[in-house]
């Protein structure tokens, strides 16, 4: 009886210890060690593609990945899908598949070049933009039987497009190094440059609501326009990593997230006016990110890395605007405290730092992990929120290399 009263102990810890590390942004293990260029999602199903002819897809978001032989050993950078059955990849060396039946066959639809492509998209079925060095652009009308050359007046290499399906006249935007962006009307016949306002790479493009458009970047970059493109701001994000992806939640296109180097997912509720910085589990760069809905994200990237989400990535992580590098670490009492339900959690880190923050109970258990990452120079501030913990009183750890400290918090309902 006794050894099954333990064995029921412990099965009930590992359920509990399995729901603990699987909430805010943990990792899906195993899938690939190719770097993943770019996750999209289309009829519930979500695609990643990368290096050396990498394509995965699942049906169950996320929980099992499947293997789609491409038949192309070359990197792949760009997956779009204008209908539920049709689907675009290019990658390198001028290289474009399409499939028609989900995936069970690839058909080699390439245009005569042998230019990297970065981006494949499409304003509506049976179209399609390739874009990549140099300006490149080819443009096909017909599933890709036949592609026209259409390039953009620039030599800077194109890394990111879009095309709006309706709603403007706008039939596609591209961006590029050194800030360059260029629009078109007319199926890339011609295109118009438009001042982003920056020189830094332009990495990729995401709608918002109400036909916003937003641009990330190199050295935390984030732009938006409210007029298709002709005009671009600035927008200010708690982040100076560089940004390469920007996607909006398929069911409220107010609610976005962003990813980057160093681990790096910024998310946004109000359509993109404050962002806030979440805690991720790795330190591996992010190329592409996907809200499938307003709490199920992915993001992919550098050696096979997939990340997932199931409660819209955890509590926010702020890293305060001051000018005044920290001395010293130091852990400060949280606000309010006394509190109901969330908190604020401020910490100074003076130096890159692996940041370790966690919570216990009055019993001293483990309750849940706020930051582990390496975090650059800065004043941080994280925000708890315990609205499924109970009353009582709670103590927060952080630990810095060889710092480390310990406060107390109270939590009344």
């Amino acid at each position: 009886m006794k050894f099954a009263k333990l064995l029921l102990i412990f099965f009930i810890a590992m359920v509990y210890s399995t729901a603990v590390a699987q909430t805010g942004w943990f990792i899906i293990p195993g899938v690939t060690a190719e770097t993943l260029n770019e996750i999209k999602t289309s009829a519930g199903i979500q695609w990643v593609v990368g290096n050396n002819g990498t394509i995965f897809k699942t049906t169950d978001n996320g929980d099992t990945w499947v293997s789609s032989s491409s038949g192309v050993t070359v990197d792949l950078r760009g997956f779009y899908s204008p209908t539920s059955n049709q689907y675009w990849v290019a990658g390198d060396a001028g290289t474009v598949i399409v499939t028609t039946n989900a995936g069970n066959t690839w058909v080699l639809r390439s245009p005569a070049s042998n230019t990297n492509f970065s981006c494949i998209f499409s304003r509506g079925s049976g179209t399609a933009y390739a874009i990549g060095e140099a300006g490149t652009c080819f443009y096909s009308s017909d599933l890709g039987t036949s592609w026209e050359y259409r390039p953009v007046p620039t030599s800077e290499n194109l890394n990111t497009g879009v095309g709006p399906t309706s709603g403007t006249t706008l039939h596609a935007l591209v961006g590029g190094n050194n800030g360059v962006i260029f629009k078109t009307t007319d199926a890339g016949v011609n295109w118009n440059s438009s001042n982003s306002g920056t020189v830094n790479n332009i990495n990729g493009f995401g709608f918002g609501a109400g036909g916003k458009i937003f641009a990330v970047g190199s050295n935390g970059t984030l732009l938006e326009t409210n007029d298709a493109g002709d005009t671009w701001s600035s927008v200010s994000i708690p982040t100076n990593e560089d940004l390469y992806s920007v996607s909006s939640s398929v069911q409220n296109a107010n609610w976005l997230i962003a990813c980057g180097g160093n681990g790096t997912i910024i998310k946004s509720t109000d359509g993109g006016v404050v962002w806030f910085l979440k805690s991720t589990p790795t330190t591996e760069t992010l190329y592409s990110a996907l809200a499938a809905s307003n709490n199920i994200h992915f993001a992919v990237g550098s050696n096979g890395i997939i990340l997932k989400t199931t409660d819209g990535g955890g509590d926010p992580v702020t890293v305060e605007d001051d000018q005044k590098i920290p001395v010293d670490f130091e852990l400060r009492q949280n606000y309010p405290n006394p509190f109901n339900p969330s908190t604020t959690i401020n910490f100074l880190i003076p130096e890159a730092s692996f940041v370790s923050l966690k919570v216990f109970n009055s019993l001293g258990e483990e309750v849940k992990t706020l930051v582990a990452k390496e975090l650059s120079t800065g004043n941080y501030k994280y925000y708890w929120d315990a609205k499924n913990f109970t009353s009582g009183f709670y103590f927060y750890k952080i630990q810095a290399g060889d710092f480390f400290e310990t406060k107390k918090m109270i939590l009344i309902k």
